[in-house]
């Protein structure tokens, strides 16, 4: 029981960290101001970049993260693909535009289906762990390019009738 409370705990703070796509803080300060709107305007409207020790402990946090995840991975594949499974759409809400949504919840869902589908006793724990280590770095790699690429226009899906009497269906993303 305590690999599955344990679990649910990372995949939650997992989720919240990962899927946030940005590496920058909001500053705070010791200052209140008259209004709570001037707090809007003039403090949110400021963000300041991450030290490099701040970067390097995010990076070690995330590395945590992913290491314990895989680990738990390995201990049982079936039962962390089926908490993976209800629990990485929940991560996915957290992310800051449809194009890092979908991308979040479809490469959760690899990742949980994957471990779902091992025979535990075809596979050994370090291969488990080994394969969960990569699906996790290449999840973020890819993360990070969704972010990158894409623009903040939503997809949308067109449907045009042909003379023919068919219908030509356009499903539009903009990278």
């Amino acid at each position: 029981m305590k690999p599955l409370i344990l679990s649910l705990f990372l995949f939650f703070s997992a989720s919240s960290v990962l899927a946030s796509g940005t590496v920058t803080q909001y500053p705070f300060s010791n200052d209140y101001p008259d209004s709570f709107e001037s707090n809007l305007t003039t403090k949110d409207s400021e963000q300041n970049e991450l030290t490099v020790g701040e970067t390097l402990f995010y990076i070690g946090l995330a590395e945590g993260l992913i290491a314990t995840n895989a680990w738990l991975a390995s201990e049982s594949p079936n039962t962390y693909g089926v908490v993976a499974a209800l629990l990485f759409p929940l991560g996915a809400v957290n992310s800051t535009s449809d194009h890092q949504f979908w991308g979040s919840l479809l490469i959760g869902e690899s990742i949980a289906f994957y471990n779902i589908s091992l025979d535990e006793d075809k596979v050994s724990k370090d291969e488990v762990f080994t394969n969960n280590m990569i699906a996790w770095h290449l999840a973020i790699v890819g993360l990070a390019a969704i972010d990158w690429m894409s623009d903040d226009e939503p997809p949308s899906l067109f449907m045009q009738p042909t003379l023919d009497g068919g219908a030509l269906l356009t499903y539009k993303v903009r990278f």
